[in-house]
């Protein structure tokens, strides 16, 4: 260890002694280690809210994708939309870019996170009088080939869930506004 210069300028073993900190250098550092904190705490709470909306907007865009490929299926079958016990399957391989559409980015572990209107098993699209606001597919509990009515709606982003209708509308919507919408054809 090298010897330091004291203050006339000769080396000493010895260091120069600490100088405390005035109480108001300390009250300085704790309003700048409070600050630190609060904007970490801040650019958290912005990180998890870009998160959120990333995951709505991905949930978006697959609805999307799986409704349209539904209606490009209706119309390779002569406006006949897929039957409720196997629509995964009918639309997923043939008509989907890429089968991750079916996960909802919240629920990463299962292997579809929508559902299908078992009310619209085999309908023909091209009916007349068919109600512009009938749910197609949505936000859903069960899995792969889930399909039911309003029972298996999971509104799992922030209490609301997103619709798809059969006009290719989506909206997002929260538990309570299902009573608005059209489950039977």
């Amino acid at each position: 260890m090298g010897a330091t210069p004291g203050p006339n300028g000769r080396c000493s073993d010895n260091p120069p002694p600490r100088r405390r900190l005035s109480a108001a250098e300390l009250a300085l550092a704790a309003v700048g280690i409070a600050a630190g904190a609060l904007i970490l705490g801040f650019v958290v709470v912005i990180v998890a809210r870009v998160h959120k909306c990333a995951d709505q907007l991905t949930c978006y865009g697959n609805l999307g994708q799986i409704g349209l490929s539904t209606l490009v299926y209706a119309a390779d079958y002569d406006g006949h939309l897929p039957l409720a016990g196997n629509w995964c399957d009918a639309v997923g391989p043939q008509y989907v870019k890429n089968l991750d559409c079916f996960r909802c980015p919240a629920l990463p572990q299962a292997r579809s996170g929508y559902a299908y209107n078992a009310a619209l098993s085999g309908l023909d699209v091209k009916r007349p009088g068919l109600p512009p606001d009938l749910v197609m597919v949505y936000d859903g509990l069960g899995g792969w080939n889930a399909s039911g009515g309003p029972n298996l709606f999971d509104p799992r982003h922030g209490g609301r869930g997103l619709v798809e209708y059969v006009d290719g509308r989506r909206e997002w919507k929260q538990r309570k506004d299902l009573v608005g919408v059209s489950w039977r054809p």
